[in-house]
């Protein structure tokens, strides 16, 4: 990717055009030897950066210190609402019912997938776990984690790129999302699910802690703690507070509106 930038930033700047690049991520989460070199090699070309947590900012600045940056919050993705599945709709269509937490997206190690699995054999028995999303590499390591923890009726995988139309259906089918994450920037899936209205139970990886407000619109542990993330996903249902949590998310939408990254492109 680093190349592409570089050649597209140069393209720009022969055209007289300022250039401001949107980083997801300053640098990949599972780094090589020369990723450090190539970030610096390709933001280099920028006029200006625009991150989103102040992690990313702090990265940023130690690479590239002679270059402005600028933190604004990952936007949401309520466009998806527009597909509309009901909650009734989806767990018909899916043929679940009763409590229903779910992880999605690209299942890499850094998402915590093996924490959380850990955290459920410790959560009430009726909480069911989808995990939907494709496995980064073999999903026999998770499959043989759940079976040891006896977990087989209360955790499915759907193991395959989910398409924004499909997503819809899991979300409006859980009660809460799950990001158990040991190491994060900005969260596509976190943003998912505010777009979408669905509490968070979270972990302050990253950027995560300053999308996420503790207590309530979702719930906020530490990385890689197994006994609080399955307190917090107990404590969620058991205080049912699911209803007060999706108003309050409801309340904050401007607060990740994609106006706001606009006008931070486009900002001198």
């Amino acid at each position: 990717m680093a190349p592409m930038t570089v050649g597209l930033a140069r393209a720009a700047r022969n055209t007289s055009a300022r250039v401001v690049m949107l980083c997801h991520n300053v640098l990949p989460h599972e780094r090589a030897g020369l990723d450090a070199w190539l970030s610096r090699w390709a933001l280099s070309h920028a006029d200006r950066l625009v991150v989103h947590s102040t992690r990313d900012q702090a990265q940023a600045q130690q690479l590239l210190p002679a270059i402005p940056s600028r933190v604004v919050a990952l936007p949401s993705y309520g466009a998806l609402k527009s597909q509309g599945w009901t909650r009734g709709q989806a767990r018909a269509y899916l043929g679940m019912d009763g409590p229903i937490a779910l992880f999605f997206g690209l299942v890499r190690p850094y998402k915590g997938l093996m924490d959380l699995l850990e955290a459920m054999a410790n959560v009430p028995v009726n909480i069911h776990l989808l995990v939907v999303g494709e496995v980064w590499g073999s999903i026999e390591p998770y499959q043989s984690r759940v079976a040891a923890l006896n977990l087989k009726q209360r955790v499915s995988f759907i193991n395959r790129y989910v398409t924004n139309e499909e997503a819809n259906i899991y979300f409006a089918a859980a009660d809460v999302v799950i990001l158990p994450y040991r190491e994060a920037t900005g969260s596509a899936v976190l943003q998912l699910a505010f777009g979408l209205g669905v509490p968070v139970i979270a972990t302050r990886a990253g950027g995560m802690d300053e999308a996420v407000e503790d207590g309530k619109t979702g719930f906020l542990v530490e990385p890689a703690d197994v006994r609080g993330l399955a307190k917090a996903i107990t404590r969620f249902f058991k205080e049912e507070r699911a209803a007060e949590f999706r108003q309050a998310i409801a309340a904050q939408a401007g607060r990740f509106a994609w106006a706001t990254v606009e006008a931070a492109i486009l900002s001198e």
